[in-house]
């Protein structure tokens, strides 16, 4: 099992970026209202930006959305643009 924790945290460590709240240090994903919360945008605005395809995001289950770190730091980062759905 120890081996298998060295290969996540050597595989993603790398990849995390150090532009999030300290809250979120140790997350791989973001939930939408979190997301929402930290851009200061509805949660209504991320939904709709995932899915125009503006934001990427993972399906877990059935139903839940969840925003990979990486694109919640492109967000922080380069800003929300509007897609064109919204536009």
């Amino acid at each position: 099992m120890p081996d298998i924790l060295e290969h996540v945290e050597s595989t993603v460590q790398p990849h995390i970026s150090d532009d999030l709240p300290p809250a979120y240090s140790n997350r791989i994903t973001l939930r939408v209202h979190e997301v929402a919360e930290m851009l200061g945008v509805s949660k209504g605005a991320i939904y709709k930006e995932i899915n125009a395809g503006a934001i990427q995001a993972v399906i877990i289950g059935e139903r839940t959305k969840v925003i990979p770190r990486r694109e919640v730091s492109r967000l922080i980062n380069d800003g929300m643009a509007p897609s064109e759905a919204t536009a």
